[in-house]
């Protein structure tokens, strides 16, 4: 594997849909000359600002700086419990099976303007990641906006950067005083002082 590609993988939220993904992408790979593609339908989905909330390990307003092209790779847990790593038991997979199961997704840099929820200091620097659209890629996340400022419900990792719950469900971009929902699956309703 190329030393320089980062490796930025969460071990168990990531772990169950790498390895899915790797799984499908093996077999499709012996039928189709294609890349297979991504999918984001087992994103958990949100009907209101309260159930994100209740997820979120941290929820931040920030500004956003740049950004780059990375993949998520499988998780490298060695474990034998499969709740753990569900690869468990499985023939270790060689550079090829784990390109197939990479899943592309964009890091971006962002500063941490105010906390409303979690640990964060303001000013600091956060990187955040979202899944990238691509050719084959079922991915709806609406693309951060380099300058822009969010308000962001995100899970945390101790070894990945975060990432925005429920794709673009956790994603509000600042329109003068008002936070405006970029879910793409229906708007969520966002009441700033029910963060404090």
């Amino acid at each position: 594997m190329d030393a320089s590609r980062r490796r930025d993988a969460k071990p168990g939220r990531v772990a169950a849909a790498t390895f899915a993904a790797g799984l499908l992408a093996a077999v499709l790979a012996g039928c189709a000359a294609e890349p297979a593609a991504t999918s984001a339908s087992d994103m958990k989905t949100y009907a209101s600002t309260a159930e994100l909330l209740a997820d979120a390990d941290l929820v931040v307003e920030v500004t956003v700086g740049g950004s780059r092209p990375d993949v998520l790779l499988p998780s490298d847990v060695e474990s034998d419990d499969p709740r753990l790593n569900p690869s468990a038991g499985m023939p270790a997979a060689d550079e090829a099976a784990e390109d197939a199961a990479s899943i592309p997704i964009t890091v971006y840099d962002t500063v941490v303007e105010r906390v409303h929820a979690g640990d964060a200091v303001v000013g600091a620097h956060l990187e955040v990641k979202q899944m990238r659209g691509g050719q084959g890629s079922e991915s709806d996340d609406v693309p951060l906006e380099e300058g822009s400022t969010y308000l962001l419900f995100l899970a945390t990792y101790d070894d990945s950067s975060a990432s925005i719950l429920g794709g673009s469900a956790g994603q509000f971009v600042r329109d003068g005083d008002a936070y405006i929902s970029q879910y793409t699956a229906g708007r969520l309703e966002l009441d700033l002082d029910s963060l404090r």
